[in-house]
């Protein structure tokens, strides 16, 4: 239930990204940078659907409170975004393991903390949610959907 291999291809951008467990996470060679680890949820832009955002009243209010929200359409290509530097985090009720194995390993390899939408850890060969994030904006958004007092 844990990669040790991974290769998302972005054939629009001509990026391929990798990661091997352990080895670090790649974008065309070059090393991804880690990933913040200060910043909190309020000061990034999200990547989630329509669908999470009607599911979870309390996304929509989180999104108010963020830099923003997009969506491209491929889990695999929005949890790559986030293990770039470029969302801080990605979420999503329902994804199928082919959809976001390879990714979690490359987000884990650039720091992100990848668990399933309540914080519990992953296996990825199980469909399910997942909430992949910087360290600080993952426990702040685990906190804010999750754990707060309603």
């Amino acid at each position: 239930g844990v990669p040790v291999l991974a290769v998302v291809q972005d054939v629009v951008a001509d990026k391929t990204y990798t990661a091997t467990l352990g080895g670090g996470a790649y974008c065309n060679d070059l090393p991804l940078e880690a990933v913040n680890s200060d910043i909190d949820y309020r000061q990034v832009v999200l990547l989630t659907d329509l669908k999470e955002i009607r599911a979870l009243p309390r996304l929509a209010q989180v999104l108010e409170e963020s830099r923003g929200h997009r969506r491209y359409g491929s889990a695999a290509l929005e949890m790559v975004e986030v293990a770039a530097g470029r969302a801080g985090g990605f979420i999503h009720l329902w994804v199928s393991p082919w959809d976001i194995a390879a990714a979690t390993l490359i987000c884990r390899e650039s720091g992100c903390i990848v668990s399933r939408f309540d914080g519990t850890s992953m296996d990825v060969r199980q469909k399910g949610s997942v909430l992949a994030a910087w360290p600080t904006v993952h426990s702040g958004l685990l906190y804010r959907l999750v754990q707060a007092p309603a």
